[in-house]
């Protein structure tokens, strides 16, 4: 990865990149997972989910319901509208 396009990310360690800049929402999961230190295995637990469905929802693959949009953004600690933007 060239340096300049590093410029929208936060580098976190372990070959983890975290993005900076808002993005969609499959992004903005993975980066707010990425941010309170959980891996998707510990996402899934938390919300009673796969770890697959966390992996589809980081991925684009599918997105979850409201609901669970509303626990990933208590468990975040951020607002849905911040969540899905």
């Amino acid at each position: 990865m060239a340096e300049d396009s590093l410029k929208d990310f936060q580098i976190l360690g372990d070959n983890e990149l975290m993005e900076i800049k808002g993005g969609d929402l499959s992004t903005n999961i993975r980066n707010e997972r990425l941010a309170i230190g959980l891996t998707q295995n510990q996402l899934a637990e938390q919300l009673q989910f796969s770890k697959q469905a966390v992996y589809n929802w980081e991925k684009g693959k599918c997105e979850p319901n409201i609901e669970t949009l509303k626990a990933l953004a208590t468990l975040f600690n951020i607002s849905v509208d911040k969540l899905i933007r």
